[in-house]
């Protein structure tokens, strides 16, 4: 029994959540920290990242969530314009550039600014206001908070610090979408 995510993905094949004394989830680490199968689920494997939203825009098994600051594409399937959703992305999912990233089959791509960092052993949480491309700056005064984790090798290599800009980018398929 843990509750500390890094000892359970590292010394657990499989994971069980319970919330009040009940089995909630369960799962590989993998699946229980990067693919939750609820919003309940996230809260209580530890994802960092998940915001409320409105799906703006649907197609087929795809669907773009405005987030207020920021806008992002999801795989979704049964979405309609208008749904009030919960967006989950792990933030081990996010990967940091210094450079605009172009040709890319990653569909979402935000800039972000470094609002704080923290080492956590053998990871560094780094802490992002973002905004997504082609949102205007008066829709939202505040940036959409988001957690990114990279090694610390990774930090270095990037000099990441305090106030840099640099571009947030995660894939589609990544981001989980559930209706409230």
């Amino acid at each position: 029994v843990s509750h500390n995510p890094f000892e359970v993905g590292v010394f657990c094949e499989k994971v069980w959540l319970i919330e009040g004394g009940e089995i909630v989830g369960t799962g590989s680490p993998e699946q229980v920290f990067l693919r939750p199968e609820s919003a309940s689920q996230a809260l209580l494997a530890g994802v960092e990242n998940i915001w409320r939203g409105k799906v703006v825009a649907a197609e087929a098994d795809r669907v773009t969530v405005s987030l207020g600051a920021s806008r992002l594409n999801a795989e979704f399937r049964g979405g309609k314009i208008g749904d009030e959703v919960v967006v989950v992305l792990a933030a081990a999912e996010v990967l940091l550039s210094r450079t605009l990233l172009t040709q890319t089959s990653a569909r979402n791509v935000w800039t972000a600014r470094v609002t704080n960092l923290s080492v956590r052993g053998r990871e560094v949480a780094v802490h992002l206001g973002c905004r997504s491309d082609g949102i205007a700056e008066n829709t939202s005064p505040d940036p959409t908070p988001m957690v990114a984790l990279i090694t610390p090798a990774a930090l270095a290599d990037q000099e990441l610090k305090q106030g840099d800009t640099i571009y947030a980018v995660f894939k589609a398929i990544a981001v989980r979408v559930f209706t409230d």
